[in-house]
């Protein structure tokens, strides 16, 4: 999440990037278009009020003129100097008035310049072109821009002739706007950003340059601009509209256009815009530097760059502070997903996932204690999961007492820990020990005390080639054998390993067993006092195709760990009925039957409906059946399982308490129970006649069945003296080879004949 929180935000980097880029070229388009517009209107404007004042001064030229041919008056010196210098008065903003014959001779002026201190203006190289033009032209002429010394200022001439009736010129009226009163004219000051330029479009002189320096005038106003400046204009400020500034003035008079040059000055890059005032045949530009546009541009992307920084400034704080939330929450996520949260140990994910880092690089041999608590199930289910939860929780406080010695210690589920350690082979084993006395030591809890008991497997290999799935399997076959006897250690070894292969071609095998027909039962006679034929007991046997005759103690076991017991009792108790139906009708005689039921089998629902259900379909009373049942079957659910008897109780199913003396059934428990059957273990019969112990302990067992009012059957009788010595104790029944192995079914008929003889 982390690394996605940045990439998002350097995606959303590189997007306000573009976004700034863009935004940049978009501010200095606009920049660009607002000022073209705005050098258009301001060349227009500027056009209008150029052509405004230079209209106002030809009319005054035109009313001055009027006067003078009237009656020859422009004839008369004196009086025509005496109306000039009475027109001065009211124009004293204009240069002064003269009038020249046409052959450029002053012939009157007005007061404030003398004639024959003036210059003849067709003599003179800076008037006498606009001079000639004048005399052709009926509209007033500007002239070049020039330093007229009688007044000592640079003007700008206004020229127009005067023509009798026949149109022939007769003189020529002169006026002259000062520069330096132009810019007052056109309203644009000295200092204004804006540039105004007027061009004389018949020469190419320039006519007027707003803001220039004096020191200037002579290159700007007495030299006609060059080839290479009018090609510059051509090519920059012209290309998108006209070829040549010759084609403005057809093309398009009075129109403004817009474009980039270089300053034919200056040399600087410019945007302009140009106008072609046809009247007066001028060219009128109006220039802005690019460096006004580059500031306006270099402000409005400074106001952005702080924007953007400004906001990348706050999405990266908050980035900042979600990039540590994540990591915080990621951390606590991590910890929950490697850590057990009843115990705070490190649980099995986080073993998959730190195994291997952790192994130190200078160890040789790596030990796996798997850890399971004996009798906690009991105590979980007696008092309940938040005692049970109590109860590990200080477990797993001892276990930690061992972290000197330990790489990990793991809760790996429900009861089971497990210890990582690195080069504490041997006393790997030693270890385990007082891990076992650690956990011996009784918790009180809730005001009660609790002991428990813990069975270790250990497995071993060598830290640069050990699997953890190997590891943890041969830990976990040696636990298994460590179960078998309780609070014990055992180590793994290749004869647990040969074991296991072992079971697990018994499970294989076991798993086709019934379809391939290889279950099938032996019966053991049970005898009475007198000898006479009581009943049989049930014994199923497996000759496997693969692994040919395989013992009901290796097999059984193995199928109620793989949930086959179920299936696999059902087979055997419709097979022994049925059997035993069909013998018992052949012979017409009845005898009890006897058949063992597990705890998986009898612990399943259904189950009591089932059995007896065989039964009535075997036609066999019910008087005449008993189930077996061993005394692990009473630390289950003590109230189903009381129910559950008293059900086959009254069904007439009698019952049988097989192999007691050797579990966990005591005395109340007895007395509660309805058993009609106790049944004394081989074990103890075996002793019966060399241990006083185990003497003692059978006769005490058949007096309980005697006080009960239970009948007692002594299994596993195989000499006389055996059976004089439990018959002397009040035994009922008996069972084992002095009588008669297990036999087929075939026998058993032969031996019930030879019996009822």
């Amino acid at each position: 999440m982390t690394k996605n929180i940045w990439t998002v935000y350097y995606l959303i980097l590189l997007i306000s990037c573009i976004g700034l880029l863009g935004l940049g070229y978009a501010k200095h388009s606009q920049l660009y278009t607002n000022l073209s517009f705005k050098n258009k209107a301001d060349v227009k404007l500027a056009s209008k009020s150029i052509e405004s004042s230079l209209t106002e001064n030809e009319l005054l030229l035109d009313v001055l003129g009027s006067r003078l041919l009237e009656n020859g008056l422009y004839k008369n010196k004196q009086r025509a100097h005496f109306l000039l210098k009475q027109m001065r008065t009211t124009k004293p903003g204009l240069a002064g008035f003269g009038l020249a014959d046409i052959k450029g001779n002053f012939i009157a002026v007005s007061g404030n310049l003398e004639v024959p201190n003036l210059p003849n203006l067709l003599e003179l190289p800076e008037t006498r072109e606009d001079f000639q033009a004048a005399l052709n032209s009926h509209n007033m002429v500007i002239g070049r821009t020039y330093y007229f010394e009688p007044i000592n200022e640079w003007i700008i001439p206004l020229r127009k002739a005067l023509r009798d009736e026949q149109g022939n010129p007769v003189a020529v009226m002169t006026t002259g706007v000062k520069v330096e009163d132009l810019n007052k004219l056109v309203g644009i000051s000295k200092q204004a950003e804006t540039n105004l330029t007027i061009i004389n479009a018949r020469n190419f002189y320039r006519t007027f340059v707003n803001g220039i320096d004096l020191t200037l005038f002579s290159k700007v106003y007495l030299e006609p601009m060059s080839k290479e400046a009018r090609k510059s204009v051509d090519k920059n400020l012209l290309n998108a509209h006209l070829p040549t500034l010759e084609q403005v003035k057809t093309k398009i008079p009075n129109i403004p256009i817009s474009g980039e040059s270089i300053d034919t000055l200056t040399k600087e890059p410019i945007v302009g815009a140009l106008i072609y005032n046809s009247k007066y045949d001028l060219y009128i530009v109006v220039k802005q530097t690019l460096l006004t546009t580059r500031n306006d541009f270099i402000n409005a992307i400074l106001t952005y760059v702080v924007l953007f920084i400004l906001f990348h400034t706050v999405l990266i704080l908050l980035v900042r502070r979600i990039h540590i939330n994540e990591s915080t929450a990621r951390k606590h996520l991590k910890d929950q997903v490697e850590h057990d949260s009843l115990t705070g140990l490190y649980n099995r994910y986080y073993l998959k996932q730190a195994f291997h880092q952790s192994i130190p690089t200078n160890a040789t041999t790596i030990s796996l204690m798997f850890i399971d608590l004996d009798n906690f199930k009991h105590i979980n289910d007696t008092f309940g999961h938040s005692t049970g939860d109590q109860l590990l929780i200080e477990v797993s406080k001892r276990l930690k007492s061992f972290k000197a010695h330990a790489l990990h210690i793991i809760r790996f589920g429900g009861d089971e820990f497990i210890i990582v350690m690195a080069d504490k082979s041997p006393q790997d084993f030693n270890i385990a020990k007082q891990v076992i006395e650690t956990l011996s030591v009784s918790y009180l809890i809730n005001g009660m005390n609790f002991t428990i008991g813990a069975s270790i497997g250990i497995a071993r290999e060598n830290a640069d080639s050990c699997n953890l799935n190997t590891l943890l399997s041969h830990a976990d076959l040696a636990l298994y054998e460590a179960k078998n006897r309780k609070n014990w250690v055992e180590v793994f070894t290749e004869n647990l390993q040969i074991k296991s292969q072992k079971v697990s071609k018994i499970e294989h095998n076991l798993r086709t067993a019934l379809e391939n027909n290889e279950i099938y039962l032996n019966y053991q006679p049970q005898v009475n006092k007198d000898g006479k034929l009581h009943g049989v007991e049930c014994l199923v046997r497996w000759n496997s195709k693969g692994l040919g005759f395989v013992p009901p103690d290796e097999f059984i076991s193995v199928a109620e760990d793989i949930g086959m017991m179920p299936i696999l009792g059902q087979h055997i108790t419709e097979m022994a009925l049925t059997e035993m139906s069909v013998l018992q009708k052949r012979l017409n005689h009845h005898f009890q039957i006897s058949i063992n039921v597990s705890i998986k089998q009898f612990m399943q629902d259904q189950f009591f409906e089932e059995f007896t259900a065989c039964i009535e379909q075997s036609g066999i009373p019910f008087k005449y059946i008993t189930i077996e049942i061993t005394e692990s079957l009473l630390i289950e659910d003590m109230d189903f399982i009381f129910s559950m008897l008293e059900h086959f109780r009254r069904k007439d199913i009698s019952i049988s308490l097989d192999d007691f003396g050797t579990g966990y059934s005591s005395l109340s428990l007895l007395r509660q129970l309805p058993i009609q059957e106790l049944k004394i273990d081989k074990a103890f019969v075996d002793d019966i006649l060399d241990d006083s112990k185990d003497s003692t302990l059978v006769k005490n067992i058949i007096n309980i069945g005697n006080e009960f009012g239970m009948n007692t059957l002594a299994e596993g009788v195989e000499l006389k003296e055996q059976l004089e010595q439990l018959s002397n104790f009040e035994c009922d029944l008996f069972q084992g080879y002095f009588f008669s192995k297990p036999l087929s079914l075939d026998d058993l008929e032969t031996f019930i004949k030879t019996k009822s003889t």
